[in-house]
Order: structure tokens, then sequence, then C-alpha cells
């Protein structure tokens, strides 16, 4: 949840930008504790890329649309990480053997 009363959009972008980029290396933790695989590390990559770029737009030009933007990606990050997750895991075990 973000500040409901911030009329220049200042501290809003502040935690939207910090958050986002604290997402990204913590995304990337299963790989440290192999926990998944290559196909895992490009996609939380790419998604955490696909979630930062409207945070940095918002950021540049304050306006609803911009902070919709954030909030769509922000619905698709979050079930696109679990996907990768369980993808990764399932082609692990398929093809371990």
């Amino acid at each position: 949840m973000l500040p409901s009363f911030d009329p220049s959009g200042d501290v809003t972008s502040l935690q939207m930008r910090a958050y986002c980029l604290a997402l990204i290396p913590i995304s990337l933790f299963p790989i440290l504790i192999q926990a998944a695989g290559p196909l895992y590390l490009m996609g939380a990559v790419l998604l955490g890329i696909f979630f930062l770029l409207p945070t940095l737009k918002f950021h540049k030009e304050r306006s609803m649309q911009n902070a919709r933007s954030v909030m769509r990606a922000s619905l698709i990050y979050l079930p696109g990480i679990w996907a990768l997750l369980l993808i990764d895991h399932t082609l692990n075990l398929l093809f371990r053997r």
C-alpha cells in the first residue's frame, strides 16, 4: 500500500522504485539455493525489468495512467514469478533422470 495523500507523487514514486529494485535481487534467491535453474533466472530478470519500467515511467511522468500501468505490472509480476518457479521445477523433474 502506498500513501493516499502525496500531492506531488514524490514519496509514492520513490517507494515504487525502491520496492521494485529490492524485488529483483530477492527474486533471484531461488537460484542461490539451487531451487531453480537458468529458465527461472532469465524469466525472473525479464519480469523484474517488466515491472521496473512502469515505475520509472511513473517517476518521469506522474499520471493516473502510469500509476495504473504500475499496478497492472505488479499484478502480473507475482503470478509470473510463481509460474516460472513451477515450470522450472517441473521441467527439472522431467528431464533430470
